[in-house]
């Protein structure tokens, strides 16, 4: 009898969350994104899943069949089209923010306006991915859809890395090098369940502002690792130095993007509590003024294109959500300009 209670009870549970998430107009897998949009990887350890989507009040996100945050498009590019492609991690990709929002979907709408039918943007940043990642992908799998300019969103991510990385321990051996693996049958059948996948929710294994739950006390993660991080700082330009050098044997042009972040602007008291500290205050200034500095070294000598958004966007918390991600109209802001910049530094056609 307390078997079948329990039975029972479980039952109940699972039909009435259903009821209630079909009530609310819910989307379940906004609950446990990492499960329902992400797939292996043989290259960069894990990608975005064909196909998948996710319908939630708070989150709206499709990819498409091609496994791109990205409406649909030919492999093979259109004649007479400008194919730009955009290379980074959730800053990019877009954290937080619908199908249309983010700034590639903003730079291609502006585009089609400026050059109807001619210019082409394709977001292929992907959560999570810093400069490995991209340069991985760029030369094993986005070189197939023929760009014609690179956009590399990059630096926030390698930052995490920079105290970690030697000659004695490559990034694929830290924590940062997520690989994903096929689920267990087990896991596929509890992924069935609705109560499950809220039980996982509540213990923090999503990110919470995608499904209206409190947000934790903001983290700060001290480097304990190498005091100095110069061998970080030569892998990240080494690797942006590489996708640019592939990029021209394949005759692709590339612009280097400094990230809109708040670090830059000066740490202001109302916006401590939005920074994630992944080094000191001070080593972490220190580490985005360095970002910016190899990327203008790198674009200088490497005849490439760059651009610096926090010269051109005041970075505050209306235009940004914390750190690194934006706001639409911080999407918005840097979408148009983006679209400026591009037209008027002769990288198109």
């Amino acid at each position: 009898m307390t078997l079948l209670a329990c039975i029972a009870l479980i039952v109940s549970a699972e039909l009435g969350l259903r009821i209630a998430f079909m009530l609310t107009d819910r989307d379940i897998r906004a609950f446990d994104p990492g499960y329902f949009l992400y797939i292996p990887d043989p290259f960069t350890g894990y990608n975005l899943m064909p196909g998948a989507s996710v319908n939630h009040p708070t989150l709206k996100l499709n990819i498409n069949s091609l496994g791109l945050r990205n409406k649909e498009f030919t492999a093979k590019k259109p004649e007479g089209v400008f194919r730009i492609i955009v290379l980074g991690g959730s800053e990019a990709y877009g954290h937080g923010l619908n199908d249309g929002e983010t700034w590639s979907d903003q730079l291609g709408l502006l585009f089609d306006k400026s050059h109807p039918g001619k210019v082409e943007v394709i977001n292929a940043a992907v959560d999570g991915f810093s400069s490995f990642q991209a340069l991985i992908s760029f030369s094993t799998r986005l070189l197939d859809f023929n760009p014609d300019l690179i956009l590399c969103y990059l630096g926030w991510n390698d930052i995490k890395y920079w105290p970690l990385v030697s000659p004695e321990k490559s990034f694929e051996n830290t924590y940062l090098a997520e690989k994903k693996e096929s689920p267990a049958v087990w896991s596929r059948w509890l992924h069935k369940s609705y109560l499950y996948i809220a039980g996982r929710a509540l213990r923090n294994k999503i990110p919470r502002e995608f499904v209206g739950l409190s947000k934790p006390p903001a983290e700060r993660q001290m480097s304990k690792q190498n005091e100095n991080m110069d061998y970080g700082k030569y892998v990240f330009e080494r690797n942006i130095r590489n996708i640019i050098g592939i990029a021209k044997a394949n005759h692709v042009k590339v612009c280097l993007i400094n990230q809109l972040n708040l670090v830059s602007d000066g740490i202001q008291e109302s916006e401590k509590d939005k920074i994630l500290y992944i080094l000191s205050p001070d080593e972490l200034a220190k580490a985005v003024s360095d970002v910016k500095s190899i990327l203008e070294r790198v674009a200088h000598e490497e005849k490439a294109g760059y651009i610096d958004l926090n010269s051109l966007i005041t970075p505050d918390l209306e235009v940004l959500s914390d750190h690194v991600h934006v706001t639409r109209k911080g999407a918005a802001a840097i979408a148009q300009q983006l679209h400026q910049s591009l037209v008027k530094s002769g990288l198109l056609y």
